[in-house]
């Protein structure tokens, strides 16, 4: 991802990766899709992925993202990035005794395509946590997490042709 430069695709052989992942502005991550290629979060750092002032159009599509190896860990976080695109992903098994959530964005309009927010916990947590942004989620699968969606300040997202259900 660093070596790339703007307007590049990085493809992703199948595969689980056990890595924290700092995505760089206008560097899609193309994964061989979700069912085999993941993203295991080290719990290191805060999230597995983090998508943080991005400028440039950038996609993160075809994978797993989880959450492993600490409390409090998130999957994704989208702050300050737009426009920003998770696509044909699953983000599942971010958990703990602290305020965590599977996908959260913050300052940001990313859209959520194709994907499935399962299976995220926390005191409290949720599938999806909005401070002040307005995520599009399209034919997606928010299911069995702590709480749903979460807003705050200013979170607005936008529900199409989706399912949120056993929250």
């Amino acid at each position: 991802i660093n070596a790339a430069t703007a307007n590049a695709t990085v493809l992703v052989a199948a595969g689980t990766y056990n890595e924290d992942i700092t995505l760089k502005g206008g560097v899609n991550l193309q994964g061989s899709g979700a069912a085999v290629t993941t993203i295991n979060g080290t719990g290191v750092a805060s999230f597995a992925v983090q998508a943080s002032s991005l400028s440039l159009p950038t996609f993160l599509d075809g994978f797993t993202i989880r959450a492993s190896g600490g409390t409090g860990k998130g999957g994704l976080n989208i702050n300050g990035s737009s426009p920003f695109v998770l696509s044909h992903s699953t983000v599942t098994g971010t958990g703990g005794t602290m305020y965590v959530a599977g996908v959260t964005v913050s300052n940001s309009s990313p859209k959520i395509d194709h994907s499935t927010i399962t299976n995220n916990g926390g005191n409290p947590g949720a599938g999806l946590a909005v401070d002040n942004g307005s995520p599009t989620i399209v034919n997606s699968v928010i299911s069995n997490n702590q709480h749903g969606i979460m807003g705050w300040t200013g979170g607005s997202p936008v529900i199409i042709n989706s399912i949120i259900r056993n929250n």
